[in-house]
Protein backbone atom coordinates (compact mmCIF):
# COMPACT_ATOMS: atom_id res chain seq x y z
CA UNK A 1 0.00 0.00 0.00
CA UNK A 2 0.93 3.51 -0.98
CA UNK A 3 1.65 6.63 1.38
CA UNK A 4 -0.96 8.14 -0.14
CA UNK A 5 -3.39 5.69 0.62
CA UNK A 6 -2.58 5.32 3.88
CA UNK A 7 -2.97 9.14 4.74
CA UNK A 8 -6.41 10.73 4.64
CA UNK A 9 -6.85 14.11 3.20
CA UNK A 10 -7.07 16.93 5.44
CA UNK A 11 -10.27 17.41 6.84
CA UNK A 12 -11.09 21.12 7.08
CA UNK A 13 -10.66 22.97 10.18
CA UNK A 14 -14.28 24.25 11.75
CA UNK A 15 -12.58 27.83 11.03
CA UNK A 16 -12.39 27.34 7.59
CA UNK A 17 -15.81 25.59 7.91
CA UNK A 18 -16.77 28.90 9.41
CA UNK A 19 -15.46 31.58 7.47
CA UNK A 20 -17.18 29.59 3.94
CA UNK A 21 -20.52 29.06 5.33
CA UNK A 22 -19.69 33.42 6.18
CA UNK A 23 -18.90 33.61 2.63
CA UNK A 24 -21.87 32.00 1.71
CA UNK A 25 -24.44 33.29 3.74
CA UNK A 26 -22.94 36.98 3.71
CA UNK A 27 -24.37 38.24 0.49
CA UNK A 28 -28.33 37.39 1.63
CA UNK A 29 -27.89 38.47 4.92
CA UNK A 30 -26.44 41.65 3.52
CA UNK A 31 -29.24 42.04 1.04
CA UNK A 32 -31.99 41.32 3.69
CA UNK A 33 -30.48 44.03 5.88
CA UNK A 34 -29.40 46.40 3.53
CA UNK A 35 -31.45 49.48 3.60
CA UNK A 36 -33.83 50.49 0.46
CA UNK A 37 -33.16 54.07 -0.35
CA UNK A 38 -35.99 54.14 -2.29
CA UNK A 39 -38.86 52.97 0.07
CA UNK A 40 -40.12 56.28 0.77
CA UNK A 41 -40.45 56.94 -3.12
CA UNK A 42 -42.45 53.62 -3.62
CA UNK A 43 -44.70 54.28 -0.81
CA UNK A 44 -45.58 57.84 -2.33
CA UNK A 45 -45.69 56.53 -5.94
CA UNK A 46 -48.11 53.87 -5.13
CA UNK A 47 -50.35 56.13 -3.53
CA UNK A 48 -50.06 58.80 -6.40
CA UNK A 49 -51.13 55.96 -8.47
CA UNK A 50 -54.03 54.28 -6.72
CA UNK A 51 -55.33 58.23 -6.63
CA UNK A 52 -54.44 58.41 -10.67
CA UNK A 53 -56.13 55.06 -10.75
CA UNK A 54 -59.08 56.83 -9.03
CA UNK A 55 -59.89 59.64 -11.28
CA UNK A 56 -59.30 57.80 -14.46
CA UNK A 57 -62.25 55.77 -12.81
CA UNK A 58 -64.07 58.94 -12.26
CA UNK A 59 -62.75 60.30 -15.65
CA UNK A 60 -64.02 57.13 -17.79
CA UNK A 61 -67.31 56.88 -16.15
CA UNK A 62 -67.05 53.64 -14.72
CA UNK A 63 -67.85 55.58 -11.50
CA UNK A 64 -70.79 58.02 -10.83
CA UNK A 65 -69.36 61.43 -9.77
CA UNK A 66 -72.14 62.18 -7.80
CA UNK A 67 -71.31 59.26 -5.23
CA UNK A 68 -67.93 59.03 -5.93
CA UNK A 69 -66.16 62.39 -6.55
CA UNK A 70 -62.45 62.33 -7.71
CA UNK A 71 -59.17 63.41 -6.28
CA UNK A 72 -59.01 66.27 -7.91
CA UNK A 73 -62.84 67.83 -7.09
CA UNK A 74 -62.11 66.63 -3.25
CA UNK A 75 -58.43 67.75 -3.03
CA UNK A 76 -60.51 70.86 -4.51
CA UNK A 77 -62.91 70.72 -1.98
CA UNK A 78 -60.52 70.42 0.85
CA UNK A 79 -58.49 73.34 -0.12
CA UNK A 80 -61.63 76.00 -0.06
CA UNK A 81 -62.64 74.31 3.24
CA UNK A 82 -59.32 75.45 4.70
CA UNK A 83 -59.43 78.71 3.24
CA UNK A 84 -62.45 79.68 4.67
CA UNK A 85 -62.17 78.27 8.14
CA UNK A 86 -64.67 75.34 7.91
CA UNK A 87 -62.29 72.25 8.32
CA UNK A 88 -59.83 73.32 11.05
CA UNK A 89 -62.32 73.36 13.79
CA UNK A 90 -63.17 69.43 12.75
CA UNK A 91 -59.39 68.52 12.80
CA UNK A 92 -58.47 70.30 16.07
CA UNK A 93 -61.80 68.46 18.16
CA UNK A 94 -60.27 64.96 16.63
CA UNK A 95 -56.99 65.70 17.28
CA UNK A 96 -58.09 66.85 20.62
CA UNK A 97 -59.79 63.93 21.67
CA UNK A 98 -57.38 61.25 19.85
CA UNK A 99 -54.22 63.15 21.93
CA UNK A 100 -55.81 62.98 25.37
CA UNK A 101 -57.36 59.59 25.41
CA UNK A 102 -54.29 57.93 23.16
CA UNK A 103 -51.92 59.54 26.19
CA UNK A 104 -54.09 58.61 28.85
CA UNK A 105 -54.68 55.55 27.90
CA UNK A 106 -51.63 54.50 27.22
CA UNK A 107 -49.78 55.43 30.15
CA UNK A 108 -51.94 53.49 32.24
CA UNK A 109 -52.11 50.85 30.11
CA UNK A 110 -48.12 49.91 30.14
CA UNK A 111 -48.76 50.56 33.84
CA UNK A 112 -51.07 48.00 34.56
CA UNK A 113 -49.73 46.23 32.03
CA UNK A 114 -46.02 45.95 32.97
CA UNK A 115 -47.29 45.32 36.32
CA UNK A 116 -49.66 42.02 35.29
CA UNK A 117 -46.40 40.84 33.81
CA UNK A 118 -44.64 41.15 36.67
CA UNK A 119 -47.04 39.59 38.91
CA UNK A 120 -48.56 36.36 39.10
CA UNK A 121 -51.64 37.68 41.48
CA UNK A 122 -52.11 41.31 39.41
CA UNK A 123 -52.17 39.00 36.46
CA UNK A 124 -55.11 36.24 37.49
CA UNK A 125 -56.94 39.62 39.26
CA UNK A 126 -56.99 41.72 36.16
CA UNK A 127 -56.54 39.35 33.46
CA UNK A 128 -60.41 38.72 32.75
CA UNK A 129 -61.05 42.20 33.32
CA UNK A 130 -58.97 43.83 30.33
CA UNK A 131 -59.69 40.36 28.41
CA UNK A 132 -63.49 41.24 28.55
CA UNK A 133 -62.69 45.38 27.41
CA UNK A 134 -60.43 44.12 24.52
CA UNK A 135 -63.26 42.16 22.77
CA UNK A 136 -65.91 44.38 24.03
CA UNK A 137 -67.02 46.69 21.41
CA UNK A 138 -65.98 50.29 22.72
CA UNK A 139 -68.75 52.59 20.66
CA UNK A 140 -71.29 49.48 22.79
CA UNK A 141 -70.50 51.10 26.01
CA UNK A 142 -70.90 54.79 25.00
CA UNK A 143 -74.23 55.27 26.10
CA UNK A 144 -73.25 53.57 29.14
CA UNK A 145 -70.29 56.60 29.42
CA UNK A 146 -73.10 59.20 29.10
CA UNK A 147 -74.60 57.85 32.44
CA UNK A 148 -72.01 57.29 34.31
CA UNK A 149 -71.28 60.68 33.99
CA UNK A 150 -74.48 62.01 33.70
CA UNK A 151 -74.70 63.74 30.39
CA UNK A 152 -73.22 64.39 27.30
CA UNK A 153 -69.92 65.77 26.59
CA UNK A 154 -66.03 65.72 25.82
CA UNK A 155 -65.35 63.41 29.00
CA UNK A 156 -67.44 60.98 27.88
CA UNK A 157 -66.17 60.12 24.25
CA UNK A 158 -62.59 60.73 25.65
CA UNK A 159 -62.71 57.99 28.73
CA UNK A 160 -64.78 55.35 25.77
CA UNK A 161 -61.73 55.86 23.05
CA UNK A 162 -59.35 55.74 26.79
CA UNK A 163 -60.61 52.63 27.38
CA UNK A 164 -59.98 50.72 24.10
CA UNK A 165 -56.48 52.16 24.15
CA UNK A 166 -56.03 51.07 27.81
CA UNK A 167 -56.89 47.39 26.67
CA UNK A 168 -54.50 47.48 24.15
CA UNK A 169 -51.68 48.67 25.85
CA UNK A 170 -52.46 46.64 28.57
CA UNK A 171 -52.19 43.53 26.54
CA UNK A 172 -48.96 44.68 24.57
CA UNK A 173 -47.15 45.49 27.68
CA UNK A 174 -47.80 42.30 29.70
CA UNK A 175 -47.43 40.34 26.89
CA UNK A 176 -44.08 41.98 26.34
CA UNK A 177 -43.05 41.32 29.68
CA UNK A 178 -43.73 37.77 29.60
CA UNK A 179 -42.04 36.81 26.88
CA UNK A 180 -38.73 38.35 28.05
CA UNK A 181 -36.08 35.80 27.82
CA UNK A 182 -35.57 34.10 31.30
CA UNK A 183 -31.83 33.45 31.28
CA UNK A 184 -31.45 37.90 31.09
CA UNK A 185 -33.68 37.75 34.19
CA UNK A 186 -31.66 35.04 35.96
CA UNK A 187 -28.17 36.55 34.86
CA UNK A 188 -29.24 39.99 36.67
CA UNK A 189 -30.43 38.09 39.51
CA UNK A 190 -26.75 36.37 39.60
CA UNK A 191 -25.23 39.63 39.47
CA UNK A 192 -27.27 41.16 42.59
CA UNK A 193 -29.26 43.21 40.70
CA UNK A 194 -32.02 44.93 42.78
CA UNK A 195 -35.53 45.39 41.85
CA UNK A 196 -35.14 48.49 39.82
CA UNK A 197 -32.67 47.62 38.75
CA UNK A 198 -33.90 45.12 36.81
CA UNK A 199 -36.87 46.64 35.70
CA UNK A 200 -34.61 49.54 34.29
CA UNK A 201 -32.10 47.45 32.72
CA UNK A 202 -34.03 44.23 31.45
CA UNK A 203 -37.23 44.63 31.96
CA UNK A 204 -37.87 47.72 30.43
CA UNK A 205 -35.56 47.37 27.48
CA UNK A 206 -36.74 43.85 26.34
CA UNK A 207 -40.60 45.18 26.69
CA UNK A 208 -40.44 48.35 24.51
CA UNK A 209 -40.13 46.95 21.12
CA UNK A 210 -43.43 44.69 21.40
CA UNK A 211 -44.90 48.03 23.39
CA UNK A 212 -44.29 50.14 20.73
CA UNK A 213 -45.85 48.03 18.55
CA UNK A 214 -49.00 48.42 20.70
CA UNK A 215 -48.65 51.63 20.33
CA UNK A 216 -49.27 52.00 17.13
CA UNK A 217 -52.18 49.08 17.27
CA UNK A 218 -53.14 51.42 20.36
CA UNK A 219 -52.76 54.98 17.66
CA UNK A 220 -55.58 53.10 15.15
CA UNK A 221 -58.00 52.11 18.11
CA UNK A 222 -58.01 55.55 19.10
CA UNK A 223 -58.72 57.05 15.69
CA UNK A 224 -61.06 54.17 14.67
CA UNK A 225 -63.07 54.58 17.98
CA UNK A 226 -63.29 58.35 18.11
CA UNK A 227 -64.50 58.75 14.99
CA UNK A 228 -67.56 56.33 15.56
CA UNK A 229 -68.07 58.68 19.21
CA UNK A 230 -68.32 61.84 16.60
CA UNK A 231 -71.20 60.60 14.57
CA UNK A 232 -74.27 61.39 17.41
CA UNK A 233 -74.08 64.26 20.25
CA UNK A 234 -72.04 66.57 18.72
CA UNK A 235 -71.33 69.18 16.21
CA UNK A 236 -67.40 69.03 16.01
CA UNK A 237 -64.82 66.94 14.70
CA UNK A 238 -64.13 64.80 11.63
CA UNK A 239 -66.95 62.15 12.20
CA UNK A 240 -69.53 64.85 12.64
CA UNK A 241 -68.29 65.98 9.28
CA UNK A 242 -68.50 62.52 7.77
CA UNK A 243 -72.04 61.81 9.48
CA UNK A 244 -73.46 65.34 8.16
CA UNK A 245 -72.04 64.95 5.11
CA UNK A 246 -73.41 62.01 4.07
CA UNK A 247 -77.28 62.96 5.77
CA UNK A 248 -77.23 65.91 3.18
CA UNK A 249 -75.46 63.48 0.23
CA UNK A 250 -72.45 65.70 0.10
CA UNK A 251 -70.16 63.45 -0.72
CA UNK A 252 -67.15 65.14 -1.54
CA UNK A 253 -67.03 66.78 2.00
CA UNK A 254 -67.09 63.41 3.10
CA UNK A 255 -64.78 62.05 1.32
CA UNK A 256 -62.30 65.16 2.53
CA UNK A 257 -63.60 63.88 6.34
CA UNK A 258 -61.78 60.33 5.34
CA UNK A 259 -58.65 61.40 3.67
CA UNK A 260 -58.18 63.93 7.18
CA UNK A 261 -58.51 61.01 9.05
CA UNK A 262 -56.41 58.81 6.91
CA UNK A 263 -53.66 61.66 6.91
CA UNK A 264 -53.96 61.99 10.91
CA UNK A 265 -53.00 58.12 11.09
CA UNK A 266 -49.83 58.59 8.74
CA UNK A 267 -48.86 61.13 10.77
CA UNK A 268 -49.30 59.51 14.17
CA UNK A 269 -47.42 56.30 12.49
CA UNK A 270 -45.04 58.80 11.54
CA UNK A 271 -44.36 59.84 15.04
CA UNK A 272 -44.50 56.72 16.60
CA UNK A 273 -41.35 55.36 14.35
CA UNK A 274 -39.46 58.44 15.23
CA UNK A 275 -39.90 57.83 19.12
CA UNK A 276 -39.12 53.92 18.00
CA UNK A 277 -35.84 54.92 16.49
CA UNK A 278 -35.15 57.45 19.65
CA UNK A 279 -35.62 54.74 22.89
CA UNK A 280 -34.72 51.65 21.21
CA UNK A 281 -31.66 52.63 19.02
CA UNK A 282 -30.68 49.41 19.03
CA UNK A 283 -33.41 47.86 17.10
CA UNK A 284 -32.54 50.45 14.13
CA UNK A 285 -29.26 49.43 14.29
CA UNK A 286 -30.21 45.89 13.69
Amino acid sequence: MSISEKVPPPSPSPQTDTEAAKRIEAPSTKLLRRPFRYDPLLSIGFVIFLLALWQLAVTAKWLDERLWPGPITVFGEMWDMLKDGTLQPHIGATFGRVLWAFGLGSIAGIGLGLAMGLSRPLRAMFDPLISTLSVLPKIAILPLVYLAFGGYGEVPRTVTVGIGVFAVMAISAMGAVRTIDGVLIEAGRNFGARWWQMFRHVVLPGALPSIFSGLRIGAATALLVVIAAEFSYTNEGLGFLIWSSWSTLSTTRMFVGLICIALMGVIFTLLLNLADRLFIPWKANN
